[in-house]
């Protein structure tokens, strides 16, 4: 067992990286805003109603940090009131708490997670090898459950930071219709209602760009897609629009 612990001092000291090298780009670092800033914007505009314009720089921010709980609970609320949770995927809550880690931990509370659990290792592992007090059967259960407990949590902060960093995740400013086409003479599906998270198809490629008509492709949470107007829609990753 004590061979695997260079393993996963490996493993967590890549997990913690605050930016993966194949994440997105955040664009020119010199003229990024800051998380402050974000935040702030984000404030002026849900007073002045601007859910959309709010949920987007709450995005943006929480791409920087996810450790403030306000702005999360901001978030959720102006979704709920602006009624764009209505596409979310449904998860059963004993889907939610088996799988805890994905569905309830934020980035900074896996970081908390992986750190802990390292310093137990060690500490066990200091603890027993000093001592020489060891129960062959209890200590390979220690080592085998804190192994798999921070392997797994530096996979979900990676694929975590993966999916906050994307490029295809964007934001609905304003209310506008959702077509099954592309189309604008079409009958609209439904209304998206503005803070609607959503994913842009094709968004590194040309099926990411708008059609003659300024129509983008969209994907929903709940995996419903159709077409939107572009001029609607602004992507999270886009630190300079």
């Amino acid at each position: 067992m004590r061979r695997l612990v260079p393993l996963i001092l490996c493993l967590f000291a890549c997990g913690v990286q605050p930016a993966l090298a194949s994440s997105g780009d955040t664009g020119d670092t010199l003229s990024a805003p800051t998380y402050g800033e974000l935040v702030r914007s984000g404030h002026t505009a849900l007073q002045a109603g601007e859910k959309g314009r709010a949920a987007l720089y709450y995005e943006r921010a929480r791409v920087l940090s996810d450790a403030s709980k306000s702005v999360r609970q901001n978030l959720r609320l102006l979704r709920e009131e602006s009624g764009a949770l209505e596409f979310d995927l449904p998860v059963h809550p004993l889907v939610r708490g088996v799988f805890f880690m994905y569905y309830a931990s934020s980035r900074s509370d896996l970081v908390a997670m992986m750190y802990f659990g390292t310093l137990f290792l060690l500490g066990f592992i200091g603890y027993s090898t000093f001592t020489g007090r060891k129960i062959a059967y209890l200590t390979n259960l220690v080592y085998s459950v804190a192994i798999v407990f921070i392997v797994s949590t530096c996979l979900v902060y990676i694929h975590r930071e993966r999916e906050a960093r994307a490029p295809d995740r964007a934001v609905i400013l304003s209310p506008v219709p959702l077509y099954a086409r592309p189309d604008a003479r079409e009958t609209a599906l439904t209304l998206l209602p503005e803070s609607s998270a959503v994913r842009i198809v094709g968004a590194q490629s040309a099926q990411g760009a708008a059609n003659s008509e300024g129509l983008i492709r969209i994907l929903l949470p709940n995996g419903a897609s159709g077409y939107v107007a572009a001029s609607g829609v602004a992507r999270i990753n886009d630190f300079k629009k």
